[in-house]
């Protein structure tokens, strides 16, 4: 998956996937081990440092616990879906939410993006 991102000419990147790993084990996982897939982990930072992404859920909730996959037995909820977006992009995200999956263990995660940064009003 690497060479084929840094093979593409384009200027942002946004990568929106069920990694099944956690980025923050205390924040994004409860139930279950309390740890994450330790290799996988590892090469998902490597990518995102390499081309300079962020999870873009944990800047718009430094704090939050939702989750996007959920089991009842043994009891367990892990945040295994998020987007990783270029940087360069934050400005123009303008909400990322996760909403009720259909048919699914996992739920929908949702990316809203601006391209007018410039509010409207009656002058325009």
């Amino acid at each position: 998956m690497l060479n084929q991102l840094i093979s593409l000419d384009c200027g942002e990147i946004i990568l929106g996937v069920d990694y099944n790993l956690v980025l923050e084990a205390e924040k994004d996982k409860i139930g279950g081990n309390p740890k994450t897939h330790k290799n996988l982990f590892i090469e998902v930072l490597y990518i995102a440092n390499l081309l300079d992404l962020i999870a873009i859920w944990r800047i718009f909730n430094p704090d939050a616990n939702r989750f996007t996959w959920k089991k009842r037995k043994p009891d367990m909820h892990c945040h295994l879906d998020f987007f990783l977006t270029s940087s360069s992009l934050s400005t123009m995200i303008a909400k990322e939410d996760i909403l009720p999956g259909f048919k699914t263990d996992h739920s929908l995660i949702t990316l809203h993006l601006t391209n007018n940064t410039n509010p409207r009003g009656p002058d325009f």
